[in-house]
């Protein structure tokens, strides 16, 4: 599974699917909770992916076919994909500003919260929701404040 995630970029579910429907039921059986298994395959470092990718290639081709018919493109808004963010700046250099999206910072901070094991003292111990929430909230701050 860990081999489909570094060579295909797949999603944890897409693979834990894939691999389980390929078991008999016995050995499906046998396996490990899902969730489990996902956590697992999430916590692959991002340095064992190639540094350029195929999903970068398509998305730097799309996005020279977007500035030679859309020169008016000042910014974009998206979530943190690295890859996007790679191509894009490959592609457009400093000509646009690129603005990352708060949902998605929250729910990187939130996995990352349950990924130490800590979601059980950030629903009981209200100083450290209160300190958890202040990592969000960097956002907000200018990046000479911070």
């Amino acid at each position: 599974m860990k081999e489909n995630i570094i060579n295909n970029f797949d999603i944890p579910s897409k693979v834990y699917a894939k691999e389980v429907n390929k078991l008999t039921n016995v050995a499906g059986c046998l396996m490990p909770n899902e969730n489990n298994v996902k956590i697992n395959l999430r916590r692959i470092p991002n340095n064992s992916y190639p540094t350029i990718s195929s999903k970068e290639f398509v998305l730097e081709k799309l996005l020279i076919a977007l500035k030679d018919t859309c020169s008016s493109v000042k910014s974009f808004f998206i979530d943190f994909e690295h890859a996007m963010i790679k191509a894009i700046e490959e592609v457009f250099e400093d000509s646009v500003s690129i603005h990352l999206c708060y949902y998605h910072l929250s729910q990187s901070v939130w996995r990352k919260v349950q990924n130490l094991g800590l979601a059980t003292k950030y629903t009981k111990d209200k100083e450290f929701r209160y300190s958890v929430r202040m990592i969000n909230a960097l956002a907000f701050l200018p990046l000479n404040v911070i």
